[in-house]
């Protein structure tokens, strides 16, 4: 089970790449929305920063708000009360109003509408929040995690919406943490905070359906809005994604040394490593990994402000997949043939996250991630036929990520939460353009989806059955 682990302890460093590196995922919502028709590839003589200085001070210009409290209660989002005490959350990130989020998005788009201003705009956010906006934010993920939870734990709350929401639940910040906040944490934890805002005064909570006169197409906007949000702050997209993973590597000889058809198979440490490896410097230092000689550095900081924008990203699709599922919306949007896997490796990378806190009660993945690199400081060479991986030293992770422990994993996620990224992930595949479509990705889903809603599968074997059977 050991060589298991590089597949999901390398998720965060090779898959963001697949998640984030291109703007064409969204290409196929333009006609619908009208909105990022122009916003990429421009072609720009003289660098246009117009509009960039005025989103950097909106940004800069978000305060925050002392939550109402009475008696220890407070209702942040929609109508959900939670425990709060002043003391221990003093401001917080209060959700905008329609007209204050489009007002901000505006100002936003008009400063990424090249790719000249994205990079700009991104660079500018890294400057440090001030203490009140740090403060601001550090309440803002407290509310949030509170809120999901009482929702979780409501019994008249229907179970889509504990699973969309689920996807907004966020690391937890220590005090080292708050400290290091930027503008870009900032502005990501306020679209965040505006979302769930949207989704809770949208839907009705214990029925799970949107409520009538909801604007969907606007909730779709946002959503979208929140992505291109996080692939640009995150830098993503200006990693060269196409030319720096050699597919056929990823793909299996037979006998005769030729590439068979067949999946690679997750014992394939080598088959990954080769065809990812040309990405592995580019989404190290993506990641927030400093590296000095053969030494790296992974603050608990860079890591969950990381974990923070990816979670931004796959919370931003399943609220959009979940409306786009909706009747009155089918066939009015189109996703890009890769969107599919792009959330599910976006799935993996927070599920990771959930997995080492689950598993070693660590609020960070960060020192893990540092041990592994250092014992194979290889992984962060630009690959050349001098530094050609072929082993690789796994003492670091011992045996963390044994079947035990995953199963455990499994099991505690539960049947209702899996089944919803199920669910998701046919949403996606089905609103593909039918030329994209692979028709065999729907059959497995639709298997998936049977063996869950089998009577017989409960949450203590659906694990067992999901995987067991669908080897084959």
């Amino acid at each position: 089970m050991r060589k298991k682990f590089v597949l999901v302890l390398l998720v965060p460093i090779l898959a963001l790449t697949l998640i984030s590196c291109d703007a064409d995922m969204r290409s196929s919502f333009a006609d619908f929305l009208g909105v990022f028709g122009n916003n990429v590839y421009e072609n720009i003589v003289k660098a246009d920063y117009s509009g960039v200085e005025e989103a950097t001070a909106a940004i800069a210009a978000i305060e925050g708000k002392a939550p109402e409290v009475t008696g220890g209660k407070a209702t942040i989002f929609g109508s959900v009360s939670i425990d709060l005490n002043l003391a221990d959350v003093p401001s917080i990130l209060s959700p905008k109003t329609e007209t204050e989020q489009e007002a901000l998005k505006n100002t936003i788009k008009e400063a990424t509408n090249t790719d000249d201003k994205k990079q700009k705009f991104a660079n500018d956010q890294k400057v440090a929040a001030t203490t009140e906006q740090q403060q601001a934010a550090s309440g803002t993920v407290q509310v949030i995690n509170a809120t999901i939870e009482a929702l979780k734990e409501g019994s008249t709350t229907a179970q889509v919406v504990k699973d969309v929401l689920d996807a907004f639940t966020l690391p937890e910040l220590d005090n080292d943490d708050v400290g290091e906040l930027t503008q870009a944490d900032v502005l990501v934890l306020q679209l965040m905070t505006d979302m769930v805002s949207n989704v809770l005064n949208a839907v009705d909570s214990t029925t799970g359906e949107i409520k009538d006169g909801v604007d969907q197409e606007s909730l779709i906007n946002n959503a979208l809005f929140a992505i291109d949000i996080a692939e640009t702050l995150s830098g993503a997209s200006s990693i060269d994604f196409s030319s720096k993973i050699d597919i056929m590597k990823l793909i299996p000889k037979d006998n005769d040394g030729k590439n068979s058809s067949r999946e690679v198979p997750l014992e394939d440490d080598k088959g990954i490593i080769h065809g990812m490896r040309g990405l592995f410097p580019d989404i190290i230092s993506l990641m927030g990994i400093t590296r000095s000689g053969n030494t790296y550095s992974y603050g608990s900081a860079a890591y969950k402000q990381f974990v923070i924008n990816q979670r931004s990203y796959r919370a931003s699709w399943e609220q959009a997949a979940w409306i786009a599922g909706d009747s009155s919306m089918k066939g009015k949007t189109r996703f890009s043939e890769d969107t599919l896997i792009k959330y599910i490796l976006s799935v993996l990378i927070t599920e990771n996250h959930n997995f080492l806190k689950f598993i070693t009660s660590a609020s960070s993945g960060n020192v893990i991630i540092t041990d592994f690199l250092n014992d194979n400081p290889t992984f962060g060479d630009t690959p050349n036929d001098s530094n050609k991986i072929t082993s690789f030293e796994d003492e670091a992770v011992g045996d963390i990520y044994s079947e035990t422990n995953l199963d455990a994993f499994l099991e505690n996620i539960g049947k209702a939460k899996f089944r919803h990224i199920i669910i998701t992930a046919k949403t996606i595949n089905n609103n593909i353009d039918a030329k994209y479509r692979i028709e065999f990705i729907a059959e497995e889903l639709e298997k998936i989806l049977t063996t869950l809603d089998d009577p017989s599968t409960s949450d203590s074997n659906w694990f067992g059955k999901v995987f067991e059977g669908n080897k084959d």
